[in-house]
C-alpha cells in the first residue's frame, strides 16, 4: 500500500466534512443557527459528515442518490429547525449544485483520462480544483439570495422542484447504462420531466412578469393617492387663506369708510396699500383645474424651491387634459420633470422653465426647458442616463416615449447650447391615440 492510497481515505472524509459545512455556509447567511454552542455545532458537522462518509464508503449508487440528501435534510434540521418543505427545498437545490458539478467534472476526468477510482496524488489535486469550484459557485448563490422565502411564495416555488429533480434523474440516468439497463429508463423519465419543468417555468415567469405589473401599478396607485391628497390639502389651505383674507378685508374696508368720512386721502391710499400687499401674499397658485396635474407641478414646485432651481410655469388658460390617464400623468410629466430638475440642480443657476398649451383643438403640449452641466448622454437619437448607478435609471425618457404613442403622441428631445429641450405631444383624439 503506497501513499496515495493511505491518504485516500482521509481525503474523501475531508470531502464530506467540506460538502457538510459547505451547505451550513449556505444557510447561516438566511438562517439563524438553532443552536448557539460552537462546539455543539462543530459536533453536529463531524458526526453528519462521518455518517455520509460510511454511506459512500459502500459503493453503492442507489443507496448514496438517496441516502446522502436525507442526511443533508436531518443535518439542515439540527442546525436550523427550518419548516420541511424549505429544507427540502434548500437542499435539493445544494445537492443539484454538487451533483452537477461532479458529472461535469467526471467527464472532465474522462476527457482528460484521468482514472479517478484509483488513489493517485493528481486526483487528490483535481479534486480540490472541483470542490473550489462548488465553493464558488455557492458563494454567488449566497450573495444573491439574502432572505429567505416568504411563506406565502411556496405555492409558486414547489414547481420548482420539478427541476433538480429532472436533473438528479438525469445525471444518474447517463451514468448507470454501462452497469444497469435502468439508467435509460432513467433518462427518459429525466427528460419528460425536463420538458415539465420548462413549461412550468414558463408560467412561473408569467406569474413573475404579472406580479411585478401589479407592483408597479400599486406602487403608482399610491403615488396617485399622495399627489390627491396633496392636491385636496393645497385646497384646504388656498381656502383657509381666502377666509382670512376675506375677514381681514372686511375689517380694513369698514376703517376705509371712516377715513373717507374725514377726506383723508394719504390714510385712505395706506390702506389701499394693505389691502394690496394682502392680496398677494393670501394668493397660492392653482395652475390647473385638473387635480393629478395640479399636485405634480406645485410637488416639483417645492422640489425646485428645496434645491435652489429657479422654476417657472407658463399654463394655458382653460386647457384640457383629463384625456390622459392619472397615472400617465405621473409617469410623464413626472418623470420629464424630474430629470429637469435633477439636472438643473447641478447647475450654479439652475433654472427649470415649463409650459403647458394647445397645439390645436386636440393637441396639448408640454414643453420644459433646463440648463445642464453634465452634457445628456446621447447615442444616434436616443438619450441615455449619465447617473452612475445605470441599472436603476436611465427608464425615465423610455417610458416617457411608449406611454405617449398611447396617445397618438411623440417625445422630442433636444438641445439648444447649454439647454436641454424636452417637447411632448399628446392628442385626444381617439384615432390617433389608437
Amino acid at each position: 500500500m503506497n501513499i496515495a492510497q493511505i491518504i485516500y481515505g482521509p481525503v474523501m472524509y475531508l470531502n464530506c466534512v467540506f460538502e457538510i459545512f459547505l451547505l451550513y455556509n449556505l444557510l447561516e447567511g438566511v438562517f439563524r443557527p438553532y443552536e448557539d454552542r460552537k462546539n455543539i455545532r462543530l459536533l453536529e458537522i463531524t458526526a453528519c459528515s462521518t455518517v455520509i462518509f460510511l454511506i459512500n464508503s459502500l459503493n453503492l449508487p442507489t443507496v448514496n442518490l438517496f441516502c446522502v440528501p436525507l442526511m443533508y435534510i436531518f443535518f439542515v434540521w439540527l442546525m436550523f429547525r427550518i419548516e420541511l418543505k424549505y429544507n427540502i427545498l434548500y437542499v435539493l437545490f445544494y445537492y443539484v449544485i454538487l451533483a452537477v458539478t461532479e458529472f461535469t467534472f467526471h467527464h472532465i476526468y474522462t476527457l482528460l483520462e484521468i482514472d479517478v477510482s484509483k488513489a493517485y496524488f493528481s486526483m487528490v489535486l483535481f479534486l480540490i480544483i472541483q470542490k473550489t469550484f462548488e465553493f464558488a459557485v455557492v458563494q454567488i448563490v449566497k450573495k444573491r439570495h439574502q432572505g429567505p422565502y416568504e411563506s406565502g411564495s411556496f405555492q409558486y416555488l414547489k414547481y420548482l422542484f420539478i427541476l433538480p429533480i429532472a436533473s438528479l434523474v438525469l445525471l444518474n440516468g447517463f451514468l448507470l447504462p454501462k452497469q444497469y439497463s435502468s439508467g435509460y429508463l432513467l433518462i427518459c423519465i429525466g427528460g419528460v420531466l425536463l420538458i415539465i419543468s420548462n413549461v412550468v417555468g414558463f408560467s412561473t415567469v408569467e406569474k413573475l412578469l404579472n406580479a411585478e405589473r401589479v407592483a408597479r401599478d400599486a406602487e403608482l396607485l399610491a403615488l396617485k393617492t399622495k399627489l390627491e391628497r396633496s392636491h385636496y390639502q393645497r385646497m384646504e389651505e388656498v381656502n383657509q387663506d381666502y377666509a382670512e383674507y376675506l375677514h381681514e378685508m372686511s375689517r380694513v374696508i369698514r376703517i376705509m369708510e371712516q377715513l373717507a368720512c374725514t377726506e383723508d386721502n394719504g390714510a385712505v391710499k395706506g390702506a389701499m396699500a394693505k389691502v394690496s400687499q394682502m392680496g398677494k401674499a393670501s394668493v397660492k397658485q392653482c395652475y390647473i383645474s385638473d387635480q393629478i396635474t395640479n399636485a405634480i407641478f406645485i410637488e416639483r414646485e417645492k422640489n425646485a424651491i428645496d434645491k435652489g432651481v429657479d422654476y417657472q410655469l407658463d399654463i394655458q388658460s382653460g386647457i384640457d387634459v383629463n384625456f390622459i390617464d392619472d397615472l400617465d400623468k405621473i409617469s410623464m410629466f413626472g418623470n420629464l420633470l424630474d430629470n429637469a430638475l435633477e439636472a438643473a440642480e447641478e447647475c450654479n443657476e439652475g433654472y427649470v422653465f415649463v409650459s403647458l398649451y394647445k397645439g390645436n383643438e386636440a393637441l396639448v403640449i408640454l414643453r420644459i426647458e433646463n440648463n445642464f452641466k453634465i452634457r445628456p448622454h446621447k447615442i444616434g437619437e436616443k438619450y441615455f442616463t449619465t447617473k452612475i448607478e445605470k441599472k436603476r435609471h436611465g427608464f425615465g425618457i423610455k417610458k416617457v416615449e411608449e406611454l405617449s404613442e398611447k396617445y397618438g403622441g411623440i417625445l422630442n428631445c433636444y438641445e439648444e447650447g447649454d439647454t436641454f429641450v424636452a417637447v411632448l405631444m399628446l392628442s385626444s383624439l381617439p384615432n390617433l391615440a389608437n
